[in-house]
């Protein structure tokens, strides 16, 4: 009897024997977290100020929002999940209390590194990495965007993306969401008071 485990969206199916260089872990079934606004990244070139001490790093001030036309509001929160379901991933999104125009489709994308045992060649293979892979859409309305979805849907190539008896082991590096081309959310976590 074959068994198969996804550890991602940063996860793993793990199907049959491994090949000697595929490791994946017993178990990485299912991934959470949650999203905070996206800034523009500090050049090298424009650091104008840093953080204070202990922890004093060079920074630009004053802090730019990625996509000022779209925040969240003052309760504002966004939370992602993804779940291994048998040859497939199950994969939601959900956002609340959104500064955003109506209508606006946002894009719910992920960097990822996938390996697998389902090569043409080799018994095993890492694929060109993934940027902004895109993993579901939604429209907001009255402030509030969710999406729930499944990565076969998601990509639109029928069932057999993810074959059973295959390891597939999805590791991830950012998850987003975007308005347009443009970052608006990402995963991350939130320290101190408001």
């Amino acid at each position: 009897m074959k068994k198969i485990m996804i550890a991602a969206l940063g996860v793993a199916f793990v199907a049959g024997a491994a090949s000697a260089q595929v490791n994946p872990p017993a178990k990485a079934k299912t991934l959470k977290g949650e999203f905070v606004t996206s800034y523009n990244e500090c050049a090298t070139t424009a650091i104008n100020d840093s953080s204070n001490a202990p922890l004093q790093l060079p920074a630009c001030g004053p802090a730019v929002l990625t996509t000022p036309g779209c925040k969240f509001g003052s309760k504002g929160s966004g939370k992602f999940a993804a779940a291994v379901s048998k040859t497939d991933i199950k994969v939601s999104g959900k956002l609340a209390d959104l500064i955003c125009p109506d209508n606006t489709v946002l894009a719910f994308v992920a960097d990822a590194r996938t390996t697998t045992t389902d090569c043409q060649t080799a018994p095993d293979c890492t694929l060109a990495d993934l940027t902004d892979f895109p993993t579901g859409s939604a429209t907001v309305l009255a402030g509030k965007a969710s999406v729930k979805t499944t990565t076969e849907t998601a990509i639109g190539l029928g069932t057999q993306v993810f074959k059973e008896g295959e390891t597939v082991e999805i590791g991830l590096g950012n998850i987003e969401v975007l308005a347009g081309t443009t970052k608006v959310f990402i995963s991350g976590v939130k320290v101190g008071p408001k």
